[in-house]
């Protein structure tokens, strides 16, 4: 191991104290609100070509993390994500380890610059979709997230889940559906949007297709096969668009995920490689997927990633949860969208910080502590700044 290796180990990926495990466990137990940071990663639809590029010109530390995310996967993590192009960053054997590799540098450039803050274990982590393994890992069911053995497990983890995945998607084709109302900033749907919205999720079926993620009471993400999609977009889509609602095809999705009977036949391998992977007790909660939860054992974490792969990701339900039992500030690491994307934060657009104001949030059902809800992604770090 390089002597800068150990340097990083020593000062970055350090041993940290966590904070107490049977307070938050209490904090639950007798309904009281769980205070402290929420930090919150964003899974399939993060990924885009350039992505972290800007980082790692700037850190050595970053640089260190993605060539051991490249020796743990095999794959050419840089290169992908810098390069593309992005019908390759969009295959889920690609991005499944392009994406918590970006994740894991957003949240270790956090730690060098405000160590105070950002060593210790969150409250709760919040990750959907593909990046409910960061949320666990990041709460330390992969082990200590500050070692790089620790890394490359859950990189290792992830290379073989995206090639399970990646196979079966292959063979049955298909991909998503985003159905969302069209709006400018700061508008907000109409409840006679957010009715035609309820009824495409709930009858979803009667078109052939099924819910994937159930991201927001204005937004929707469908599955199916291709033939399927497209029925689907070209029967909704005259009766919809007069109404400001639009279907897209979503680029980012190489297959129909979260639909069990496509996904199906992942079901069994992923499960059998979770039980493999040996999880250990989170040091914080980390909150479900597929169901209105905290997860607090390593087997709660096994099972939901293997509910994971043929359940739909219920994000509305996500939200509700934090909603009604944090008290804190969230962070949302690595990107620009929340759990229901657009519900609790905005792009600013350039290089500024993106913050939503504790009002915006309260808004959104969310009463935060203090200060502003601040998502932090390679923006955030100041370009003259060198490692």
């Amino acid at each position: 191991m390089s002597e800068r290796r150990n340097w990083v180990e020593r000062n970055i990926f350090h041993q940290h104290q966590p904070q107490p495990w049977e307070r938050v466990r209490y904090q639950v137990e007798e309904d009281k609100p769980i205070t402290g940071r929420i930090e919150v990663y964003t899974g399939h639809g993060l990924q885009k070509v350039g992505m972290g590029q800007e980082l790692w010109e700037q850190s050595s530390i970053v640089r260190e993390i993605y060539a051991s995310a490249e020796r743990a996967s095999g794959i050419k993590v840089a290169e992908i994500s810098f390069e593309g192009p992005e019908e390759v960053i969009n295959r889920t054997e690609n991005a499944q380890v392009i994406i918590p590799t970006y994740s894991v540098a957003c949240k270790a450039m956090l730690v060098e610059d405000n160590p105070l803050r950002f060593k210790k274990f969150a409250a709760v982590n919040i990750g959907q979709s593909a990046a409910f393994g960061i949320a666990a890992y990041e709460a330390g069911s992969f082990g200590n997230p500050y070692e790089f053995k620790t890394f490359e497990k859950m990189i290792r983890f992830y290379k073989e889940r995206g090639l399970i995945m990646q196979e079966v998607s292959d063979a049955v084709g298909g991909g998503l559906v985003v159905v969302g109302v069209r709006k400018k900033r700061g508008e907000e749907a109409t409840p006679e949007q957010v009715d035609l919205i309820t009824h495409l999720r709930e009858n979803c079926k009667e078109f052939n297709v099924e819910l994937a993620l159930d991201v927001a009471p204005d937004q929707v993400i469908l599955g199916g096969s291709n033939q399927e999609i497209e029925s689907f977009q070209k029967g909704v889509a005259d009766e919809y668009e007069q109404y400001g609602i639009r279907t897209i095809r979503s680029k980012a999705s190489s297959g129909p995920f979260h639909i069990e009977r496509y996904m199906k036949p992942a079901d069994q391998p992923i499960r059998e490689l979770i039980k493999r992977t040996e999880l250990e007790d989170p040091k914080s909660l980390v909150v479900a997927n597929t169901r209105k939860a905290f997860l607090r054992t390593a087997g709660e974490i096994e099972q939901e990633f293997g509910d994971l792969t043929i359940m739909p990701v219920l994000g509305r339900q996500m939200d509700a949860l934090v909603a009604e039992n944090c008290r804190g500030i969230m962070y949302f690491i690595g990107g620009d969208r929340a759990i229901a994307q657009d519900m609790f934060v905005d792009s600013a657009g350039g290089k500024k910080p993106i913050y939503r104001s504790k009002k915006f949030l309260a808004a959104a059902g969310l009463t935060v502590g203090t200060g502003a809800a601040i998502a932090i992604a390679a923006q955030k770090r100041r370009p003259n700044k060198k490692s």
